[in-house]
């Protein structure tokens, strides 16, 4: 029926697609919100819904804390490994803990799948150098450009999250080398939104690959699962 989900009477009520999504996306560790208030997203992180009252730390706009009033209503997006979610949100309340601001809220529309995943996605730290490239000026050389150490903690063939100590911005682009196993690669990497704060005090930053050529995608991939199913082998070790 495609990617939305329907009911015979058309759009699943509130509780329905809180009883049908919830658990994909409670249960996915590095997924992330993407709240858009008058054409503008902002990035955080989902920290806890018990019932169906959800808790989101507060965005960073720069330095400063992403303030909504009360009874505001925003367009929500659960950003997941499988597929992203969106609702409205009708803001509640607010709090602060050790420093951070949170807020409370509750969906005032239903959870409508909007996409799948066009990659499936592999949950793995991997230890990465990245350069970022210049953007004024073509005539560079990469092996010239300062290296920076990061943390890679999940690939697909389309990209990878990055948890970076520097912020990198939208639109920046990145060459990267890494080892997936025994095998070295080096990639070119492009930010899909802004870092994200972390409670270590890095960044966590979506990345997309580009100019990956047929045989690095066919390697990519057969790395990917190779990785996979080795995970899955040692987790039934583990169960017996």
């Amino acid at each position: 029926m495609g990617n939305n989900d329907l009911t015979k009477k058309g759009v699943p009520d509130i509780h329905e697609s809180i009883e049908l999504h919830k658990k994909t996306i409670m249960d996915d560790i590095n997924s992330t919100l993407r709240i858009t208030v008058k054409d503008k997203t902002y990035i955080t992180k989902l920290v806890d819904w018990p019932g169906e009252k959800l808790i989101f730390a507060a965005p960073l706009d720069k330095l400063d804390w992403v303030l909504f009033e009360r009874e505001k209503i925003v367009k929500i997006s659960f950003v997941t490994k499988v597929a992203i979610f969106s609702a409205n949100v009708q803001i509640l309340n607010h709090y602060r803990k050790n420093e951070v601001l949170y807020y409370g809220g509750v969906l005032v529309s239903p959870l409508i799948k909007q996409q799948q995943r066009q990659y499936f996605r592999l949950d793995v730290l991997i230890e990465v150098a990245y350069k970022v490239l210049p953007k004024d000026t073509e005539d560079y050389q990469i092996d010239e450009l300062p290296s920076v150490k990061a943390t890679s903690v999940n690939i697909s063939m389309g990209g990878m999250c990055l948890v970076s100590p520097s912020q990198l911005h939208k639109g920046d682009k990145v060459f990267m080398n890494f080892n997936f196993g025994n095998t070295p690669m080096e990639l070119f990497g492009e930010v899909l939104f802004p870092g994200e704060k972390t409670a270590s005090g890095n960044y966590s930053h979506r990345l997309r690959f580009y100019n990956v050529n047929n045989s690095m995608k066919n390697l990519l991939n057969k790395l990917i699962f190779e990785k996979q199913r080795m995970l899955m082998s040692k987790n039934k070790e583990s169960l017996t």
